[in-house]
């Protein structure tokens, strides 16, 4: 996960007393890669339990604690991203990526602008994609031709 490496650089840039952006970016990358490291676990810990369970139901693996993912339903994946957009949590990155098909499937053509944006941390301006896209399905195919 190079998270000793991350954690090293971002040190050596507080002793060198390097400026604020610099920092914010070695503070990023440590993020993103230590939110990696833990949605790992959570999977596993998720996949280990869905294992050692018999009730084979959608989404029936929100009983094994924590914050569960959604189910593969679309509407539900857009809208726990949206969530993480909204909090600007860098988990977003992660889960745009692992959810992609249901990403593209609920938005379309809208959904690469959207990834694009994720992935270069604007947050902000996904946020806003996402609820355009979201209000335009909303609004019907003839308007959402326009706002797309």
């Amino acid at each position: 996960h190079g998270i000793a490496k991350a954690a090293r650089q971002l040190e050596q840039a507080v002793r060198e007393q390097q400026n604020p952006e610099h920092l914010d970016a070695f503070i990023a990358i440590l993020d993103t890669r230590m939110t990696r490291f833990f949605a790992d676990i959570a999977n596993a810990m998720a996949n280990a339990n869905a294992n050692d369970t018999t009730d084979d139901s959608p989404g029936s693996s929100s009983d094994a604690g924590g914050e569960p993912l959604p189910a593969a339903d679309p509407a539900a994946v857009i809208a726990y991203l949206e969530e993480l957009l909204a909090t600007d949590d860098a988990r977003s990155n992660d889960f745009i990526a692992e959810s992609w098909p249901q990403v593209e499937s609920a938005l379309g053509d809208v959904a690469s602008r959207l990834r694009d944006q994720v992935e270069h941390f604007d947050y902000e301006e996904a946020l806003q994609t996402l609820r355009r896209a979201r209000f335009a399905a909303q609004a019907g195919p003839a308007e959402s031709d326009d706002r797309a």
